[in-house]
């Protein structure tokens, strides 16, 4: 950095030696060097020193996330299931769609394919099987 402070220096002095009507200009063209990619103190000059060189910068920017997952008693209901032979929390569709952060369509979809545990209601809907939701999704 000194060095194109000196350099910036050196041409800022040379060019007002040379201007038009400067009575010192004849004087100042013979004593100065000539501007190049040297410097009269330090030698050759290195393109970096010059600034012709881009400065490439790297920035990592890290995310950390937590979940809490907080199933309300009211809303779940504790049922036996026959595929993972204990009793286990049972969810609607939507819920179980809200704790495995995936669309309801999912859900239907890996209940269809026999990946999650599902036991008819009165009301023509499913009661999800909680453990085989959370060991589905922490296998994925």
């Amino acid at each position: 950095m000194m060095r194109a402070t000196m350099k910036k220096s050196l041409r800022s002095m040379v060019l007002k030696a040379l201007r038009p009507g400067n009575s010192r200009a004849k004087r100042s063209r013979e004593t100065t060097p000539e501007i190049r990619n040297e410097d009269p103190v330090w030698g050759p000059v290195e393109p970096e020193v010059l600034g012709t060189e881009p400065e490439t910068r790297t920035r990592t920017i890290t995310f950390k996330q937590e979940r809490l997952l907080v199933i309300s008693q009211l809303r779940s209901v504790e049922r036996w299931c026959q595929e993972c032979s204990a009793t286990t929390l049972r969810l609607s569709q939507k819920q179980a769609a809200t704790v495995a952060a995936v669309s309801e369509e999912e859900i239907f979809r890996q209940v269809e394919a026999g990946q999650l545990h599902r036991v008819r209601t009165d009301e023509g809907g499913g009661l999800i099987c909680l453990n085989s939701l959370l060991k589905q999704h922490i296998e994925e």
